[in-house]
């Protein structure tokens, strides 16, 4: 169907135990399909980027293919259907649809919930955007499934701030909405929240109060999402439990720079308001990674540039690893170098993160390095030698122990 041809794509993620076909594939309705019949290209467009398909398929396979993904049928169903073609071709069409981010998992989804969802413009939109952009992380399967993780989700949103008006347009926001110098009084009420978040203006106050949310946060292991602005920037950071430094540890490098004195404007609060909401619908749904994780992520409102910036535990903070070190026989600096260049938890990652290697640029770099002829070519060691190059290293080893 193109350089990267659907049978050798089926080949190699066909291994992979987090890579799965869609049992009732639904073809995502909100994509644009261009077909080129001349040229043999079929172009879909409205997901994270253009997706060019080419092929004597194009012309034949793949619109009756396409016209069977309604979401409705199984995979053997349509085989079935299409009982004129290859079973083996049908599903590498399908699954080569289904890297391209084009198609979704189509079953659990009822008619009559998404309906539900789109009497609100706020529903129809979020249900829209989460189907062309499920394939971003794959860890939804359908666009329905992103949309229900998150509202699924209790939130709570403590401020020091007017923020209500611009909080309005998020349909999820509103269940919880509390003031900074009062959440203490609902604190039972929020202790099993899925999040809480703290939007507002930073000083010495609401620095001690960020104290105590994190405290409080910790005891009941509710993740925290702390976004703090002044007229010059805005930061946003993400804590939780053994996964992330705390707000103490951040505190001492990553806000020091915010100034009391200097107000936001309201154009500059809603767009941060506006960005801040993003984040916390990629958090809770899971369509996106998102700027925080184990980052902290900082926006100039003078020429809106942004910078992000990997987070690190401070070594005499309690929050990770200061109970684990006390009698630990290896230094601070290996802890901190263990920190810097391991993987987030997988609750905070992605599956597609490490499928990079399906990629279609990805794949044809690696076959066309395969077929370089003029390199020298070099014998491979015998098994004989490896075992004893093992074992002469053990000795050394052993060696070098006594010493």
């Amino acid at each position: 169907m193109n350089k990267m041809d659907a049978a050798f794509m089926t080949g190699v993620v066909f291994g992979d135990q987090q890579f799965s076909l869609p049992e009732f594939p639904k073809l995502i309705e909100e994509i644009d399909i261009i077909t080129l019949n001349d040229l043999q290209r079929i172009i879909f467009y409205g997901n994270e980027s253009p997706q060019i398909l080419g092929g004597n398929a194009i012309n034949s396979l793949l619109p009756r293919v396409i016209s069977e993904l309604d979401g409705k049928k199984s995979l053997s169903e349509i085989c079935s259907k299409l009982s004129e073609y290859s079973s083996n071709h049908i599903i590498q069409a399908i699954n080569m649809l289904y890297i391209r981010g084009i198609i979704e998992e189509g079953r659990g989804v009822l008619d009559k919930d998404v309906e539900k969802i789109q009497l609100t413009v706020e529903g129809r939109n979020s249900l829209s955007f989460f189907s062309r952009f499920v394939d971003t992380t794959r860890v939804n399967k359908s666009g329905y499934e992103s949309f229900m993780r998150m509202n699924d989700k209790d939130i709570t949103i403590i401020t020091n701030d007017v923020i209500d008006d611009y909080l309005h347009s998020q349909f999820y926001i509103g269940k919880n909405i509390l003031d900074l110098a009062d959440w203490k009084r609902f604190s039972e009420d929020i202790c099993d929240n899925d999040l809480i978040i703290y939007v507002g203006s930073y000083d010495n106050h609401v620095h001690h109060s960020l104290l105590e949310l994190n405290e409080f946060c910790f005891r009941n292991d509710t993740p925290l999402l702390i976004s703090i602005y002044d007229s010059q920037v805005g930061y946003l950071a993400y804590i939780e439990k053994n996964e992330t430094p705390c707000y103490k540890c951040l505190s001492k490098n990553y806000f020091y720079r915010l100034s009391s004195n200097k107000k936001i404007n309201e154009y500059h609060k809603k767009m941060w308001i506006n960005m801040i909401s993003l984040e916390i619908k990629y958090r809770l749904s899971r369509i996106s990674v998102g700027l925080t994780a184990d980052y902290r992520y900082s926006f100039k409102f003078s020429d809106f540039t942004s910078e992000r910036e990997k987070t690190v535990f401070e070594v005499d903070c309690s929050c990770k690893y200061n109970s684990q070190l006390k009698n630990a026989e290896f230094s601070l600096t290996a802890v901190e170098y263990d920190h810097s260049v391991t993987f987030p938890s997988q609750h905070l990652n992605g599956p597609k993160g490490h499928q990079v290697h399906y990629s279609g640029k990805n794949m044809q770099m690696s076959r066309e390095f395969k077929k370089y002829n003029n390199s020298l070519l070099i014998n491979c060691l015998s098994r004989l030698i490896i075992q004893r190059g093992k074992s002469i290293a053990l000795a050394l080893l052993r060696l070098i122990n006594r010493v």
